[in-house]
């Protein structure tokens, strides 16, 4: 086996590799015919069969039941890949497959094969969990008030967070929280249900720092991925526990765990694809990914903290200084960090008082829940806009490496009520500016309904009707890169769009934007197509599976589109 160098957090402890590799064999899908391509919406798995699903986790649970899972490859493609004498081979979502060696010799062999055929193939990782009111951080970060605000509005959607973890000592849980619900799912080692065996149960406390931190609407769906006594994980029941989640209704998953190899044969990181589909997949669907940034004390990029679906958390002491025990032991630091959280001596319901990011993660996954008590339609950009809004700024002003945007502290918080002007999502006072994906052309914010949009190029904006659409007409400002609409005066009934772009006298848009793409038409593979961010995908007409069924995208380039071509659309005033 390949020496490698191992890193972790505190069950978010490390990712330790393995090796791994692929031999020669034909895969058999009862799902794909010979020679097809996969549709191209399976990289959403919202939108898989659901006897696909339920089929890959059966099989996959089967292989770990039989085999080692350190002779397990992960091979990514769209279309069929040979398998090299693999002995089982298990098709799962996002074009992945796993493919099952009896030794390490077999999978070394067959790795390195594949590797020189230009296979995008991966070693089956090994990851460790890093390591309350019992925590100090509900009442440090506010989560009092935060609680009474979702009660006080009578908010009962139910609201799930998957913890990806060892386990759940479900008598403690019941114990503590006999009026919350407890979701079960096990990846590996069922037969002891979800029994929690890391030595200092790592899972239950995370777990228990998630539901005390939110209302009773919360539930929490514990998946068991490792019956490890040290809380060590592969790649494969991770993402599996990731699918899981996705297909069982999460809202958030909470992902103390992760790592990312080193030493000679060192994986890059463009090559930790499977993983970083599943999460992607994941946030497509408006799930929040969160996770701990790592407990070595070093700025390396630590997966799956770092992928940008995910919210990156450090730890911090009661006193909101960094998490740092040693030269080798303490909070990790560096570009991907988004926010800091309690990871020191936090106590949890299993009784002990643990430390590390693993600890600090679920207190931003609640975090983030309590967001989507409050809507539902909250996702990623928007909640890490809406934390960095309340977060006290701790080290340099501003973002930095140690802390990212700051302390969550939901005491800063001005809610919602009759005397503020509110956010897009009604949950706060809004005094920030939502980054709308334009690359950089323009920026907009939200003061009540006022829209201020900064732009170097024309802008205009729009809203549908039940007609058709109507022209908001632009407020005169000193500046003229600055652009304010009135949105009261609107009779917008579906979305208010922001239009950047070459616009002429007459209101058309010859290049870059529009408002009526089809995006039903739109493959993903097609040169045009975008994904929605948040705004785009809580106004527009959105199905259940976050398929647009009308008005959407202001990011398409019409420049690239012939009036010949299916998706163009004439706008018209």
């Amino acid at each position: 086996m390949v020496n490698r160098k191992v890193v972790g957090w505190g069950i978010l402890g490390a990712i330790l590799i393995l090796t791994a590799t692929i031999a020669k064999l034909t895969i058999d899908s009862n799902l794909i015919a010979e020679g097809e391509e996969e549709d191209d919406s399976w990289i959403n798995i919202a939108d898989l069969p659901p006897q696909f699903v339920d089929g890959y986790l059966e099989n996959y649970t089967k292989m770990r039941e039989h085999d080692s899972p350190e002779n397990i490859l992960l091979v990514t493609s769209k279309t069929k890949p040979e398998t090299y004498d693999a002995v089982e081979v298990v098709e799962a979502p996002n074009y992945l497959y796993l493919l099952q060696y009896n030794s390490n010799e077999e999978r070394d062999a067959a790795f390195n094969k594949m590797k020189a055929d230009g296979v995008a193939v991966e070693r089956n990782q090994v990851q460790e969990v890093m390591g309350s009111p019992l925590s100090w951080g509900y009442e440090k970060m506010g989560f009092g008030n935060v609680i009474s605000e979702i009660k006080n509005r009578n908010k009962s959607d139910a609201v799930t967070v998957a913890v990806i973890d060892t386990g759940m000592d479900v008598n403690a849980f019941n114990k503590y929280f006999s009026n919350r619900k407890l979701l079960t799912y096990c990846v590996v080692e069922c037969n002891n249900g979800m029994d929690d065996r890391h030595t200092y149960q790592h899972g239950t406390h995370v777990g228990g720092t998630v539901v005390e931190s939110t209302y009773d609407n919360v539930q929490l769906m514990a998946i068991k991925v490792t019956n490890n006594s040290n809380g060590l994980m592969f790649t494969s029941d991770v993402v599996a526990g990731i699918n899981y989640a996705v297909s069982h209704g999460a809202d958030v998953i909470n992902m103390s765990l992760g790592g990312v190899s080193g030493g000679e044969d060192v994986m890059a990181i463009s090559d930790l694809v499977a993983e970083k589909n599943a999460l992607d997949a994941a946030e497509q669907k408006g799930i929040i990914n969160v996770a701990s940034a790592g407990n070595y004390n070093t700025n390396e990029l630590y997966y799956p903290a770092s992928f940008d679906s995910v919210i990156s958390v450090a730890a911090v002491d009661s006193n909101l200084e960094r998490w740092v025990s040693s030269s080798t032991n303490g909070s990790n630091y560096g570009e991907k960090i988004d926010f800091a959280a309690p990871g020191v001596s936090v106590r949890g319901i299993n009784g002990y008082k643990m430390t590390g990011t693993s600890m600090a993660s679920p207190h931003i996954a609640a975090a983030v829940a309590n967001l989507k008590s409050l809507n539902k339609i909250v996702g990623h950009d928007s909640a890490v806009a809406t934390l960095k809004a309340i977060a006290t700024d701790l080290g340099d002003s501003g973002w930095d490496q140690y802390y990212g945007y700051g302390f969550v502290n939901f005491s800063n918080a001005e809610f919602c009520n009759s005397s503020v002007t509110c956010d897009m999502f009604g949950i706060m006072k809004t005094d920030y500016t939502v980054d709308n994906r334009t690359n950089g052309i323009a920026s907009y914010s939200l003061d009540g309904k006022i829209m201020t949009v900064t732009s170097k190029k024309p802008t205009m904006v729009i809203s549908a009707t039940t007609s058709g659409y109507d022209r908001i007409v632009a407020i005169a400002t000193d500046s003229p890169d600055v652009y304010k609409f009135d949105l009261s005066t609107s009779n917008g009934v579906n979305l208010i769009l922001v239009l950047v772009g070459d616009v002429t006298m007459n209101g058309k848009v010859n290049s870059l934007d529009s408002a009526t793409i089809n995006y039903s038409l739109l493959s993903k593979n097609d040169k045009n197509y975008r994904e929605l961010d948040d705004l785009q995908k809580m106004a527009a007409d959105v199905t259940s599976n976050n398929r647009i069924n009308s008005l959407d995208s202001a990011t398409i380039n019409y420049s690239l589109l012939a009036k010949s071509n299916k998706n163009h659309r004439e706008m018209k005033w």
